[in-house]
């Protein structure tokens, strides 16, 4: 579905017609647009005269998915950082939560420092942002 998305001449296709070009059924378009829209690469549109979405993927759709990926990656490190602290950070249990959270954390934050690409858009944090993602893509507005 991305890659018919991609190859359309605007970027913009409604459920039936991927159902339609894809000969799948509507439940399949559903499922796979869902996965798409949650991890940024494509985004909904209400046409409101036919009361019915219009998926499109954007030219900085794979930046929004970067960000969102990293946002994910630093909840993973934090978690494991919390863990670390509930075994304590210098026991041996500790110790691989708190190496796994401060790995993940680095990947994250690398990604999340980078400004992006000219033109494109941040795509908002749902939480509201506190913390370093948050702030990043305030600063970036």
């Amino acid at each position: 579905m991305h890659v018919d998305l991609l190859l359309s001449e605007d970027g913009r296709r409604t459920a039936t017609e991927l159902t339609r070009r894809l000969k799948v059924n509507p439940a399949s378009v559903s499922v796979a647009v869902n996965f798409l829209v949650e991890h940024g690469y494509v985004r909904r549109e209400r046409d409101p005269q036919r009361r019915r979405d219009i998926y499109v993927v954007d030219d900085d759709a794979w930046y929004h998915s970067i960000v969102i990926s990293s946002r994910q990656t630093l909840e993973a490190a934090q978690a494991s950082t919390a863990a670390a602290q509930t075994y304590g950070p210098e026991s041996p249990v500790g110790q691989r939560p708190a190496k796994v959270g401060a790995f993940l954390e680095q990947v994250s934050l690398d990604n999340l420092v980078r400004p992006p690409p000219v033109g494109a858009s941040i795509p908002p944090d749902p939480r509201g942002g506190e913390g370093p993602e948050g702030f990043l893509s305030a600063s970036w507005r």
